[in-house]
């Protein structure tokens, strides 16, 4: 599994990313405050039905124009080295401090995420493809930025952790029960503590989004009645009044999908990226 996600990370990064570089990086601009960008992120996640399972993958079209580096290559003398992991991609913008303050996504991160996004899709390993990966990459980058900028000064590590905690029982839903996210975890050896860290930085997302972009914490109780009633959930064969805590998360989970693939859209000239090649 390790050598097959090496290879197929080497071949994500040397073909998905520079699809990415359609367009080059503006001079920065602030984070989306202005009524037309909140209103363009806001309809998106608005506008859906409550019960649609989720945005589909970009295609190339549609894909955000991020302006992509070559970083240099790895000293000789460090190539004989036994690696654990490494850096896949760094990126910066103006909401996570600039170029002066870069952030990174490992190559275990990246393979991790992205096993993730084909089970959500519905698929298994054998169909991991770049696409999977291209789709982690833009959320996660997207997430990232959403829960840098600043927000509401009265949350508290407690709210996080709440809300870190309801998103990481909606993500072992999706993919089929606690067990099969711990042993997703297992096999590409993420420490209980990193899922922790990404579940804490999809609610600072939320928390974000919920102040500044759209509405998403607070879901209407006709919204998840008519969630309920649609279907597209696991949980069709319960009565709504034992599974509205349950539908209440899984709509949280569902928009805050579709506002950061919005941000991220509204966010593009801004952002940069830098391939780290393997070795």
């Amino acid at each position: 599994m390790r050598a097959r996600r090496a290879i197929a990370l080497g071949a994500l990064l040397a073909f998905v990313l520079p699809t990415l570089a359609f367009a080059q990086s503006s001079p920065a601009s602030p984070a989306p405050k202005s009524p037309a960008a909140k209103s363009a992120v806001s309809q998106s996640v608005v506008s859906k039905s409550a019960g649609e399972t989720g945005a589909a993958p970009l295609t190339p079209e549609d894909t955000p124009k991020i302006a992509v580096e070559q970083a240099p290559e790895m000293p000789e003398e460090q190539k004989g080295e036994s690696i654990v992991d490494a850096v896949a991609v760094r990126f910066f913008a103006p909401e996570t401090g600039g170029a002066a303050r870069p952030r990174f996504i490992t190559q275990r991160e990246l393979a991790f995420e992205g096993r993730i996004t084909a089970r959500l899709d519905g698929e298994e390993d054998e169909a991991l493809d770049d696409r999977h990966y291209r789709s982690a990459l833009e959320r996660r980058v997207a997430e990232q930025i959403l829960a840098e900028i600043p927000g509401e000064r009265n949350l508290t590590n407690a709210d996080v952790t709440r809300v870190a905690r309801e998103l990481e029982k909606v993500l072992a839903t999706r993919l089929g029960g606690a067990e099969a996210l711990a042993a997703l975890t297992r096999s590409e050896g993420i420490a209980p503590s990193e899922v922790q860290a990404m579940m804490e930085r999809r609610a600072r997302a939320a928390y974000y989004v919920d102040r500044a972009l759209a509405p998403l914490l607070n879901p209407s109780e006709s919204q998840l009645r008519d969630l309920h009633r649609l279907g597209k959930h696991p949980f069709k064969s319960a009565k709504f009044e034992d599974v509205r805590r349950d539908l209440r998360w899984w709509l949280i989970d569902e928009r805050l999908r579709l506002a950061e693939l919005s941000f991220l859209q509204s966010a593009r000239t801004r952002v940069t990226m830098v391939y780290v090649p393997a070795d």
